[in-house]
């Protein structure tokens, strides 16, 4: 029931049925100034919201007025792009985290391995696959994961000068084999998809 948002960098709550929406809720929130650089999506699990900026990840208490938890920001070891920060807690795994990682020529998607005091070592983040799809700098990707069939799903341009976009599907569930490969599907004529979402 609350409505969290970024602008340059400053993550605040509003409140968008308030007669001035635009105007961050300061008694309830207190605002965190993020590292500068590229922001990725918000994500959220229980009481916990997470997002990469600058290439640094920070977990955030929204409990009360809100807290960056100890230890936190943790630099990922690049300033590379972040999109399609998605929050898994499922069984076999603590509170992990999963994110493309973009720097115009590859698309890595990343594991954030956090232990169960949301701790953060350098031998959390590890690189899962290395993914097919164009990495357009132009075009944003967005992403959605299904908590019960424990799929992750992208939505990706093919680049800014076709009229196409590709969906790829990675399943995340533990018993996958290691022979697994994450799918793509993509067509012509349908131009420019994002904000991927999957409904309950």
């Amino acid at each position: 029931g609350r409505f969290f948002a970024i602008e340059n960098n400053k993550l605040n709550e509003y409140n968008l049925t308030s007669s001035t929406p635009t105007t961050p809720l300061t008694s309830s929130f207190t605002e965190i100034t993020l590292m500068a650089g590229q922001v990725s999506n918000l994500t959220q699990k229980g009481n916990y919201m997470s997002v990469i900026a600058g290439g640094n990840l920070y977990i955030i208490d929204a409990t009360g007025t809100g807290s960056v938890l100890p230890s936190y920001p943790q630099y990922l070891g690049t300033t590379d792009n972040y999109e399609g920060l998605e929050a898994i807690n499922s069984a076999g795994s603590q509170f992990d985290l999963y994110v493309v990682k973009r720097n115009g020529v590859t698309n890595e998607f990343l594991k954030i391995d956090l232990s169960s005091t949301l701790a953060y070592s350098p031998s959390s983040l590890s690189t899962k696959y290395t993914l097919g799809f164009i990495d357009a700098p132009s075009c944003k990707i967005s992403s959605a994961l299904d908590y019960t069939t424990e799929f992750y799903y992208i939505c990706s341009s093919n680049g800014a000068t076709t009229d196409s976009f590709s969906v790829t599907a990675i399943d995340l569930t533990p018993t996958n084999p290691s022979t697994y490969m994450p799918t793509s599907v993509s067509g012509t004529g349908n131009r420019y998809a994002f904000g991927l979402q999957l409904k309950d």
